[in-house]
Protein backbone atom coordinates (compact mmCIF):
# COMPACT_ATOMS: atom_id res chain seq x y z
CA UNK A 1 0.00 0.00 0.00
CA UNK A 2 1.11 3.50 -0.62
CA UNK A 3 -0.41 6.72 -0.53
CA UNK A 4 -1.28 9.05 -3.57
CA UNK A 5 -2.81 12.20 -3.62
CA UNK A 6 -6.27 12.10 -4.63
CA UNK A 7 -9.00 14.17 -5.40
CA UNK A 8 -9.19 16.98 -3.49
CA UNK A 9 -5.49 17.06 -2.62
CA UNK A 10 -6.02 14.16 0.28
CA UNK A 11 -3.71 11.67 0.77
CA UNK A 12 -5.50 8.90 -0.30
CA UNK A 13 -3.89 4.42 0.37
CA UNK A 14 -3.09 3.13 -2.99
CA UNK A 15 -3.04 -0.19 -4.12
CA UNK A 16 0.46 -0.37 -6.54
CA UNK A 17 -0.38 -3.81 -7.25
CA UNK A 18 -3.89 -3.08 -8.79
CA UNK A 19 -3.67 -0.08 -9.78
CA UNK A 20 -6.48 1.36 -7.79
CA UNK A 21 -7.31 3.95 -4.87
CA UNK A 22 -8.30 1.68 -1.75
CA UNK A 23 -11.73 1.77 -0.82
CA UNK A 24 -12.62 4.17 2.01
CA UNK A 25 -8.81 5.67 1.81
CA UNK A 26 -7.96 9.14 2.96
CA UNK A 27 -8.32 8.06 6.90
CA UNK A 28 -5.03 5.77 6.04
CA UNK A 29 -4.27 3.12 8.33
CA UNK A 30 -3.69 3.55 12.13
CA UNK A 31 -1.96 0.89 13.32
CA UNK A 32 -0.75 -3.02 12.24
CA UNK A 33 -4.50 -4.47 13.11
CA UNK A 34 -5.57 -2.35 9.84
CA UNK A 35 -2.77 -3.86 7.85
CA UNK A 36 -2.76 -7.34 9.06
CA UNK A 37 -5.79 -8.62 6.96
CA UNK A 38 -4.30 -7.86 4.23
CA UNK A 39 -0.80 -9.52 4.53
CA UNK A 40 -3.28 -12.60 5.63
CA UNK A 41 -5.20 -12.09 2.33
CA UNK A 42 -1.74 -12.15 0.19
CA UNK A 43 -0.38 -15.08 2.30
CA UNK A 44 -3.25 -17.50 1.42
CA UNK A 45 -3.51 -16.28 -2.09
CA UNK A 46 -0.54 -18.08 -2.75
CA UNK A 47 -0.45 -21.50 -0.93
CA UNK A 48 2.51 -23.87 -1.46
CA UNK A 49 1.98 -27.00 -3.50
CA UNK A 50 2.07 -29.91 -0.99
CA UNK A 51 2.66 -32.39 -4.10
CA UNK A 52 4.33 -32.05 -7.35
CA UNK A 53 2.63 -34.01 -10.33
CA UNK A 54 4.66 -33.21 -13.19
CA UNK A 55 5.17 -31.06 -16.28
CA UNK A 56 2.20 -29.74 -17.60
CA UNK A 57 2.35 -31.44 -20.75
CA UNK A 58 5.02 -33.51 -22.88
CA UNK A 59 6.06 -30.55 -24.97
CA UNK A 60 7.45 -28.78 -22.02
CA UNK A 61 8.82 -31.64 -20.49
CA UNK A 62 10.26 -32.53 -24.39
CA UNK A 63 11.84 -28.87 -24.47
CA UNK A 64 15.78 -28.44 -25.58
CA UNK A 65 16.21 -26.90 -22.18
CA UNK A 66 14.61 -29.44 -20.27
CA UNK A 67 16.53 -32.36 -23.09
CA UNK A 68 19.53 -30.62 -21.72
CA UNK A 69 18.88 -30.27 -18.29
CA UNK A 70 18.07 -33.58 -17.81
CA UNK A 71 21.96 -34.99 -19.84
CA UNK A 72 23.87 -32.84 -17.50
CA UNK A 73 22.20 -34.19 -14.53
CA UNK A 74 23.14 -38.11 -15.87
CA UNK A 75 19.12 -39.35 -16.46
CA UNK A 76 18.56 -41.78 -19.34
CA UNK A 77 15.23 -40.24 -20.52
CA UNK A 78 12.70 -37.40 -19.76
CA UNK A 79 10.59 -39.43 -17.89
CA UNK A 80 13.26 -40.06 -15.22
CA UNK A 81 13.76 -36.17 -15.17
CA UNK A 82 10.46 -35.48 -14.28
CA UNK A 83 10.31 -38.20 -11.78
CA UNK A 84 13.09 -36.91 -10.11
CA UNK A 85 12.32 -33.16 -10.18
CA UNK A 86 8.59 -34.06 -8.46
CA UNK A 87 10.80 -36.43 -6.31
CA UNK A 88 13.14 -33.46 -4.87
CA UNK A 89 9.92 -30.96 -4.67
CA UNK A 90 8.12 -33.82 -2.67
CA UNK A 91 11.10 -34.58 -0.38
CA UNK A 92 11.92 -32.50 3.13
CA UNK A 93 15.54 -31.60 1.54
CA UNK A 94 16.18 -28.19 0.99
CA UNK A 95 14.57 -24.93 1.28
CA UNK A 96 11.64 -23.66 -0.37
CA UNK A 97 10.83 -20.18 -1.64
CA UNK A 98 8.29 -17.89 -3.22
CA UNK A 99 8.53 -15.74 -6.20
CA UNK A 100 6.50 -12.62 -5.79
CA UNK A 101 7.64 -11.41 -9.26
CA UNK A 102 6.00 -14.40 -11.41
CA UNK A 103 4.23 -16.08 -8.42
CA UNK A 104 5.89 -19.50 -8.63
CA UNK A 105 8.24 -21.64 -5.82
CA UNK A 106 11.28 -22.41 -5.97
CA UNK A 107 13.00 -25.05 -4.06
CA UNK A 108 17.24 -25.22 -3.58
CA UNK A 109 19.35 -27.83 -1.47
CA UNK A 110 22.66 -25.56 -1.16
CA UNK A 111 24.59 -29.27 -0.27
CA UNK A 112 23.16 -31.20 -3.75
CA UNK A 113 22.83 -27.96 -5.66
CA UNK A 114 19.34 -29.01 -6.97
CA UNK A 115 16.96 -26.28 -8.03
CA UNK A 116 13.30 -26.75 -8.96
CA UNK A 117 10.83 -24.25 -10.13
CA UNK A 118 7.06 -24.86 -9.58
CA UNK A 119 3.38 -23.27 -10.55
CA UNK A 120 1.22 -22.68 -7.52
CA UNK A 121 -0.95 -25.16 -8.77
CA UNK A 122 1.75 -28.05 -8.55
CA UNK A 123 3.18 -28.29 -12.22
CA UNK A 124 6.87 -28.17 -12.99
CA UNK A 125 8.50 -25.71 -14.15
CA UNK A 126 12.27 -26.86 -14.67
CA UNK A 127 14.82 -28.68 -12.75
CA UNK A 128 18.47 -28.55 -13.06
CA UNK A 129 22.07 -28.04 -11.09
CA UNK A 130 22.24 -24.27 -10.10
CA UNK A 131 25.48 -23.00 -8.33
CA UNK A 132 24.84 -21.12 -4.75
CA UNK A 133 26.36 -18.01 -6.14
CA UNK A 134 23.89 -17.98 -9.58
CA UNK A 135 21.09 -18.93 -7.04
CA UNK A 136 21.82 -16.33 -5.26
CA UNK A 137 21.06 -13.74 -8.12
CA UNK A 138 17.98 -15.58 -9.35
CA UNK A 139 16.77 -14.81 -5.92
CA UNK A 140 17.17 -11.12 -6.47
CA UNK A 141 16.41 -11.70 -9.68
CA UNK A 142 12.74 -13.14 -9.12
CA UNK A 143 11.81 -11.50 -5.95
CA UNK A 144 12.53 -14.88 -3.95
CA UNK A 145 12.28 -15.04 -0.27
CA UNK A 146 11.68 -18.53 1.76
CA UNK A 147 8.37 -19.65 2.43
CA UNK A 148 6.98 -19.97 5.86
CA UNK A 149 4.44 -22.55 5.86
Amino acid sequence: MAEKTGAGGKPQNFDCNSGRYVKGSGQGYNSQSDIQPLKNAIEQKAKSPETVYGFANKKLKNSPDHIQHAKEMGFKNQDEYENAAAEFWNSPDGEIYYGSKRGRFAKYNEKTKEYVIVDKDGTLRTYYLLPKKQFEKKTKQEGFEKWKK
